[in-house]
């Protein structure tokens, strides 16, 4: 059983691993266009993790000329996967505190003073409201 446990895990950090390598792939890091035109970069210059964002190069040439098409791997089914994974690793009681840490540290770091007084104002509200339903459930 703890075999399985362990295989599960690496499957799941593996497929983690490459929803992060979709979810943050970049068209920039593949392609170079300007006044000059359109330009693929070149395929051993592609770390290993762009590399796997591609999901399909195209080259057409025609007598209108060429046509280039790259596509790369769906980033928002990659971020959606990520975002339900942690979300669900966020929220388990034992991550709490961690958890909340992270959560003050963005907020002081993205929210003006005016939002983080709003936010904690919420919070309040909300445990307030929690230690009401607590109270009540321990009289019923």
């Amino acid at each position: 059983m703890a075999a399985r446990s362990e295989w599960e895990k690496i499957k799941t950090d593996r497929a983690l691993r490459e929803a992060a390598r979709l979810a943050t792939a970049d068209i920039r890091r593949f392609v170079k266009w300007g006044k000059t035109g359109l330009h693929l970069v070149e395929s051993d210059q592609l770390s290993a993790d762009d590399a796997a964002a591609i999901a399909s190069i195209q080259e057409t040439v025609s007598s209108q000329g060429r046509r280039l098409s790259v596509r790369l791997h769906d980033k928002n089914a990659a971020l959606a996967t990520l975002l339900r994974y942690l979300e669900r690793d966020w929220l388990a009681p034992e991550n709490a505190e961690t958890f909340i840490k992270n959560v003050i540290a963005v907020m002081r770091k993205h929210l003006t003073p005016e939002q983080l007084a709003t936010v904690m104002l919420e919070l309040h509200e909300l445990a307030r409201e929690q230690v009401q339903r607590e109270d009540k459930e321990g009289r019923d």
